[in-house]
């Protein structure tokens, strides 16, 4: 059963359905669910507790990656008019390094940085839009960090180029791709795939999009031999300005493999939000938006033949708002997506069967918007971060196999805040989060997983 019918289901049939399709979950568990045992025997705090947490005032946090080997988180956000990059111990929480960025020629560094670790854990890459004091408007800067010291190795400048949503390195650590655009004939612009060698910053080669829009979110395949991207292609027809869902493809040296739109049957449009390559490299799936006919917009899910592009499936479930977090279990079995529904004061946790599209779970969390879904390295559990603007949880695992939750926790530190990113140690044993206060401050926290 698709979870579109299950949530039409719901609304026809009313809360005693709501009961047995849904099925509100508690908010807590026994300490021990969930609990895996430490090397050496070694005991660890109960799953969900607060292991640390650091605060840098007048910021704002966008992005986390952690170290291969688990040991350093790094998160990148905005400070003041710049740049700011902090490298934390994971187990911790002591800060081994800062370092802020803003171009001499720039009024502001403003915009929410990007950040990225090298597979082998050398060098932090970080990537963000800037506003130019000459005029040209925005632009971009991209810069590499040593990852021990800090120290920065190289940046590069690109204007009115302007970096607009992703950043991720090739497996073998020696390509750099980042999201942005390109002025093209009649002052019109072009989402675009830029790579930069990773060790120096040369920019190896830049495609633009045949369509005007947007690209959101970019995805390398396993073997490193594709780079994908989503977002949205505009068009103007005579219902006036539209939007389809956009994905893309481009072989390691630039080549274009295949380009994918969804044109939405219903006025509204559609946009790709998120997307994620199969661990197998034989499927990509993208979330996104797209309106239905009601006038109200469905989270969009959609499964794309990897080589050729081609829509394997496509489920859609009324959420009124759209979009959505997504994620891939390591055996690639499963795709499950976090969709935010109603007034905002809650999203669905949807489990698709990663061949076929078809349902296996679908649960309802009574939390806000999901701002971040990752799955652990087992396949055993999904942790959903969500924005906590009102009493409740901004953290809750859940069961991959089943959907069952299996804790929530909430940062107590701040009376509402917006996490953006989370991420989880190699090992699976730390959750962390970082965001922003509704009163300001660049928040990271550290949690047992």
């Amino acid at each position: 059963m698709r979870a579109s019918e299950c949530l039409r289901g719901l609304r026809a049939a009313g809360a005693a359905l709501i009961t047995l399709c849904l099925a509100w979950c508690c908010t807590s568990c026994s300490p021990a669910a969930g609990r895996r045992s430490s090397p050496g025997g070694v005991g660890r705090a109960r799953p969900s507790a607060q292991l640390w947490a650091r605060t840098v005032p007048r910021g704002a946090g966008s992005g986390e990656a952690v170290s291969p080997d688990g040991t350093v988180l790094f998160v990148a956000g905005v400070l003041k008019s710049h740049f700011e990059t902090i490298a934390y111990r994971a187990a911790t929480g002591a800060r081994v390094w800062a370092r802020g960025y803003q171009p001499a020629d720039s009024t502001c560094a403003c915009f929410p940085p990007y950040i990225a670790v090298s597979p082998d854990g050398a060098r932090v890459y970080v990537t963000g839009r800037t506003l130019s004091a000459s005029g040209l408007g925005e632009g971009a800067a991209t810069l590499a960090y040593d990852a021990r010291t800090g120290r920065q190795l190289w940046v590069r400048r690109y204007l009115p180029q302007t970096a607009y949503g992703g950043l991720a390195v090739s497996p073998d650590g020696t390509t750099l791709y980042e999201l942005g655009a390109r002025r093209v004939s009649g002052g019109k612009w072009r989402p675009a795939v830029i790579a930069y060698a990773a060790a120096t910053g040369k920019r190896r080669w830049l495609r633009a999009s045949r369509y005007p829009g947007l690209l959101t979110s970019i995805a390398i395949s396993p073997d490193g031999t594709t780079v994908y991207a989503t977002g949205s292609a505009l068009a103007t027809g005579s219902a006036g300005p539209s939007s389809s869902v956009l994905a893309v493809a481009y072989g390691a040296a630039g080549t274009r493999k295949w380009t994918a739109r969804y044109n939405n049957p219903y006025p509204g449009g559609a946009a790709g939000d998120q997307i994620v390559a199969a661990p197998g490299g034989t499927a990509v799936y993208v979330v996104g938006s797209a309106a239905n006919k009601y006038r109200h917009i469905d989270t969009a899910t959609f499964a794309y033949d990897a080589a050729t592009g081609k829509q394997l499936w496509l489920d859609r479930y009324t959420s009124y708002h759209g979009g959505g977090q997504i994620g891939v279990t390591p055996d690639g079995r499963s795709v499950i997506v976090a969709g935010q529904v109603g007034n905002g004061r809650g999203y669905a946790l949807a489990s698709y069967n990663a061949s076929t599209g078809a349902t296996l779970w679908l649960r309802r969390a009574a939390a806000n918007s999901p701002a971040g879904l990752v799955i652990d390295s087992h396949g055993d559990t999904v942790f959903v971060a969500s924005t906590q603007y009102l009493p409740g949880y901004d953290i809750a695992a859940w069961s991959a196999a089943d959907g069952n939750m299996l804790w929530t926790t909430r940062y107590t530190g701040a009376i509402t805040w917006d996490p953006v990113a989370i991420s989880l140690s190699g090992d699976g044993t730390r959750l962390f989060e970082t965001g922003s206060g509704r009163n300001g401050g660049m928040i990271t926290v550290a949690y047992q997983a």
